[in-house]
């Protein structure tokens, strides 16, 4: 009973027996001394300022999330993931060398059948036969669908036609657009010009 909450205590319960008990002084017999403890057990216990209730883990060993996007990182803010810009990639080759292509001619403001003959992988450029440093933009590969019109190129003139059937090694199944009545052709893929800008 040396410890004033514990004399406290015992006052609050009525234990008039207790009452004389001077300061840091006094005998306390076992019926008492149970009858003392039962008293302080049975009291709430006040909780710490600031305690939630659960358990907290200290702050060194709580998991620390992944750096999300504007946090401080080494005391710098970090910067978005959509202002970090990826590399450059380069060029992708997409014509093959001494691959036929159709090329766009700004000059003769036409397509024209050129083949390639180099890829400069620097600026994603090609040098054709008929023209150096073409860009992919006015290119196209010699391939046509069903449907596109396309333009064949004879001796005397060029005549507009419509795709009706693909055929093997490069061959096209036409009709004339001009003359509907005409029969369907076949011709090489190398005869004909894509039509439009």
């Amino acid at each position: 009973l040396r410890d004033p909450a514990w004399r406290r205590a015992v006052m609050a319960s009525g234990e008039g027996s207790m009452r004389s008990i001077p300061d840091g002084v006094g005998h306390v017999g076992a019926s008492d001394l149970r009858r003392l403890i039962d008293s302080i057990t049975a009291q709430p216990r006040p909780e710490p300022e600031g305690f939630s209730g659960q358990e907290q883990q200290p702050a060194l060993l709580q998991p620390r999330s992944a750096f999300q996007p504007g946090s401080r990182v080494g005391g710098q803010e970090r910067a978005p993931a959509s202002a970090i810009e990826a590399p450059p990639q380069p060029p992708r080759q997409l014509f093959a060398e001494y691959e036929k292509v159709d090329y766009f001619s700004s000059t003769q403001e036409r397509w024209i059948c050129g083949t390639v003959k180099r890829f400069h992988p620097d600026d994603g450029t090609y040098d054709l036969d008929v023209k150096q440093g073409a860009k992919v933009r006015n290119m196209a590969k010699r391939i046509y669908d069903i449907g596109d019109r396309v333009l064949l190129h004879g001796d005397h003139s060029d005549r507009t036609m419509k795709v009706e059937e693909v055929l093997e090694d490069d061959h096209y199944v036409l009709s004339d657009c001009t003359y509907p009545s005409n029969p369907p052709q076949q011709h090489h893929v190398d005869y004909l010009r894509r039509l439009g800008p």
